[in-house]
């Protein structure tokens, strides 16, 4: 709670005492019940209203929600099925619904008080097997997009596995 924007460890008491143990559940109280709330209200008792808005687009950006969308081809000209030990590709767009910013580097710094320098907004993509439990993907994209679209490339499975 206290890499949140003007709280303190006595905010992050009240927070506790009124069963909020984290900042997504912070947030939820927060943006998706309101400001206006009886739990925000009290957690963020003395908040000025510029405070608030602070801890507003803090808990915007601190929560990234995205809606998405994949889809899973071949590159092939004649066929488009894709069979055991093809090329195929999986197509991830992840389209932010929460934005804060407006693509502008400047905006695009993630809320990190305590880190030594200003990171930027990053989304990890990962891809495995469910049946074998073993991550076949994981890969770093750095986009202030609010749309991104991501190829990763893999080697098609037997049927099955």
């Amino acid at each position: 709670m206290l890499q949140l924007p003007h709280f303190t460890p006595e905010h992050a008491q009240q927070c506790r005492d009124h069963n909020i143990a984290t900042v997504p559940e912070f947030r939820h109280v927060a943006l998706d019940k309101g400001l206006k709330g009886e739990k925000a209200k009290a957690t963020m008792a003395g908040f000025t209203n510029v405070q608030k808005k602070d801890v507003h687009k803090c808990l915007s950006s601190i929560c990234p929600q995205f809606l998405l969308e994949t889809r899973v081809f071949v590159d092939d000209e004649d066929d488009d099925r894709i069979c055991d030990g093809d090329i195929a590709t999986l197509e991830v767009s992840a389209t932010r619904t929460n934005s804060v910013h407006d693509g502008n580097q400047e905006t695009a710094f993630v809320h990190a008080p305590h880190f030594p320098f200003l990171k930027t907004e990053a989304i990890w993509m990962l891809f495995g097997s469910m049946n074998g439990g073993k991550v076949i993907s994981a890969e770093k994209v750095e986009s202030h997009d609010e749309k991104v679209v991501h190829k990763i490339q893999f080697l098609a499975p037997s049927k099955g596995t």
